[in-house]
């Protein structure tokens, strides 16, 4: 696996390949990638699979690379040049992170340099990696690929500082982003793609991605992000313009659709299609009333859920008031109408309740995309986030 960041090029522009891998569905971007760093997003495409809700690991690994073997093949019909870089953006179940601080000091001032920084990520990374593998009941480090060490706030005697090196202090204190993946998910990607391209793959967390948008590239300083896949909904929280927390919680849109279809009496597939009609307002009065019945049961059970993730989360730290929220059109709503509800205003820092504010192409800067496709609009993010680490 190779860790570099895209090359660059001295041609006018460069093909790049993005990738989402998320609990539901595989999406994919062609970017053309100009000299000035402004991307182009050229052709997007998403596919979507389904898992038993009793799903273990291996089957859910068997769906995602049967997804993602079905999307390499269409994209490599799609192509207008060989990508020079792949970035591979995953989702849960597929890693873990977490944001974990640091600190180091002495009774007297001493230089802070690259190799002492280093040494104290380097320590913290090792005690995530063996704390990890102790909770997944394994002790073979040889199973699992750390994906990212990257220091996201340093202080210096209390102080936070952009360039520390060269600086003196009495106490270094570091908060750094650390996650891991199971090797087989990793070699599976890999795998996949290379089937289909030969480039360099770079592996990023979704997460991250989304807490680095947030933080540095749209400069809020207090937000939670959350984004609500099929089966899991992946998190990160801003607290003074820096990711301090990162969480997954066990529900997502698959669950409402089960919840809805439990209720009105059909299948999963018979309840996302009514769902749809619904949110599309294409049902009669009557029929419309019904669905509305059943929906506001079907939110009720999903919030339920929603509020005990908020509440374990909300234990040591209460939650910044806005609630930024990336989910399929159909859930957006829905799940705005959840979040927003009183029963979440004890989470919150101002004692309100939450304000959620779906991702939109007007939050959005910097992607240059055709108004006429569909807009994927985690693609759009990740795409943005890719060109930042050049």
């Amino acid at each position: 696996m190779c860790m570099s960041i895209f090359s660059q090029s001295t041609d006018e522009y460069t093909h790049q390949l993005v990738i989402d891998i998320e609990s539901g569905s595989v999406g994919g971007s062609w970017v053309r990638l100009h000299v000035d760093k402004r991307p182009d997003i050229l052709y997007t495409k998403r596919v979507r699979f389904a898992v038993p809700e009793t799903a273990n690991f291996e089957q859910m690994l068997s769906a995602t690379k049967r997804a993602l073997r079905e999307l390499g093949t269409y994209l490599a019909t799609k192509t207008p040049a060989a990508p020079e870089n792949i970035l591979v953006n995953i989702g849960s179940p597929w890693y873990a992170a977490q944001v974990r601080t640091m600190q180091y000091g002495k009774n007297k001032p001493f230089p802070v340099t690259r190799d002492l920084v280093q040494g104290m990520v380097d320590r913290e990374l090792d005690l995530f990696n063996k704390g990890k593998m102790r909770e997944w009941n394994t002790y073979d480090a040889e199973n699992y690929i750390p994906l990212e060490h990257i220091v996201v706030e340093t202080r210096l005697n209390g102080y936070r500082v952009n360039e520390p090196f060269g600086r003196k202090a009495e106490r270094v204190e570091l908060r750094a982003w650390f996650s891991m993946a199971p090797r087989a998910v990793i070699d599976m990607i890999e795998n996949t793609l290379q089937a289909s391209f030969h480039a360099d793959i770079e592996f990023r967390t979704t997460s991250f991605g989304y807490g680095h948008i947030l933080s540095e590239q749209l400069n809020i300083e207090q937000a939670v992000m959350l984004d609500i896949h099929a089966e899991i909904t992946d998190g990160v929280v801003i607290r003074d313009g820096v990711p301090t927390d990162v969480f997954s919680l066990p529900f997502g849109t698959h669950s409402l659709v089960r919840a809805l279809a439990q209720e009105i009496g059909c299948t999963y597939t018979q309840a996302h299609d009514q769902l749809d009609a619904y949110v599309s307002d294409s049902f009669t009065d009557s029929a419309e009333s019904e669905i509305a019945d059943a929906l506001a049961k079907a939110e009720n059970i999903v919030a339920r859920h929603v509020h005990d993730a908020f509440g374990t989360i909300a234990e040591h730290s209460l939650l910044p008031h806005d609630i930024y929220v990336v989910t399929d059109r159909v859930y957006q709503p829905l799940f705005s109408d959840i979040l927003e509800s009183a029963a979440f205003r004890q989470y919150t820092t101002v004692g309100s309740i939450p304000k959620v504010h779906p991702w939109t192409l007007g939050l959005l800067q910097g992607a240059v995309v055709d108004h006429e496709r569909e807009v994927d609009m985690r693609m759009i993010i990740h795409t943005l986030f890719a060109h930042t680490l050049l």
